[in-house]
Formats: C-alpha cells, sequence, structure tokens
C-alpha cells in the first residue's frame, strides 16, 4: 500500500510530539527514555532517511535506562535532533511523492 503525504506528515508530527515530551519532562529520566525510543521508532517508520537520528534516540533511550544518568545531560542534544528533525521533515514533505 503506497504511503502519502498524509501518512508521513502524521509521523513526523508523532516524532515532533515525542521529542517534545522529552524536553518538557527533561526531568523525568524514565519519561524521556520512553519518548525518545518513540520518537526514533516513529522516524523509522517514514520514508525519510532518519537513520542517525532513530539511532541517536535509541541510544539516549538505552543510556538513561542504567543508573547515574541524567536525563538533563542529553537536553541539548535532544533540542538539536527536534530542530533537525523538523527541518528535515519538512523539506521531505515539500518533495514528497507517492
Amino acid at each position: 500500500m503506497p504511503r502519502t503525504k498524509e501518512t508521513e506528515a502524521a509521523l513526523l508530527k508523532s516524532a515532533d510530539t515525542e521529542l517534545q515530551v522529552c524536553l518538557d519532562r527533561i526531568t523525568n529520566k524514565k519519561c524521556v527514555a520512553i519518548a525518545a525510543q518513540q520518537a526514533a521508532y516513529f522516524l523509522s517508520a517514514t520514508r525519510c532517511e532518519f537513520t542517525e537520528e532513530a539511532d541517536q534516540l535509541r541510544d539516549i533511550g538505552t543510556r538513561l535506562n542504567k543508573p547515574a544518568t541524567s536525563a538533563r545531560a542529553y537536553d541539548s542534544i535532544l533540542r538539536k535532533l527536534k530542530d533537525q528533525v523538523k527541518a528535515k521533515g519538512e523539506q521531505h514533505l515539500q518533495h514528497f511523492s507517492h
């Protein structure tokens, strides 16, 4: 079944929402770990090449499941990833073809 631009947009919006949850709940390590993993899942489901970003998010999620790791340490990385995903996603949607 072919993907539509609307499907791609929905996946990108879901990833963006999860990244925003990471930033809004940065003091809640478990919440950030789960949201980062979810964002990686949504990015991996798009047709756009988000391999690097998804891998970074999975890595953050995994690291936050270890003791003595602070989610705050990833704040700037998550902000950068959110901006990067947004820009790349907008470009992807502009050039989307079925």
